[in-house]
């Protein structure tokens, strides 16, 4: 018989908070304060976005993987596929409101929403 591991109420706290507040944060700063505002003064914003994204959605392609190559090929093209909307989306805010906070609340919320998502299917 399988072992099933629930995590403890303190482990999901931190994890709740980490993807709903610590990431988004972290990660909007990063990609939109830092590399989309970087690109955007060489190339524009329309290009910020996209190339901020994509390296938003590769940094989370990091650490997918499989029971075989192919498995893991395949999770981590799904993972930077499921990122890329988000990620436009976000970059999106960024530009047509001048600020991070837009973009933050954006990607809380999404992660909020995945995490909910998660509990419901395996909790």
């Amino acid at each position: 018989m399988d072992t099933v591991l629930v995590p403890e109420a303190g482990e999901v706290t931190v994890a709740v908070f980490s993807a709903v507040v610590i990431a988004p944060i972290g990660e909007e700063l990063l990609y939109r304060g830092v590399i989309a505002r970087a690109w955007g003064r060489q190339s524009g914003a329309r290009r910020a976005i996209v190339f901020s994204t994509l390296i938003f959605a590769l940094a989370h392609t990091v650490g997918v993987g499989g029971e075989t190559a192919s498995d893991a090929l395949i999770a981590a093209a799904i993972a930077l596929l499921a990122r890329i909307p988000i990620g436009l989306a976000t970059g999106w805010l960024w530009v047509r409101r001048r600020s991070l906070l837009a973009p933050i609340v954006l990607h809380s919320s999404y992660n909020l929403v995945i995490v909910l998502i998660a509990n419901l299917v395996i909790g």
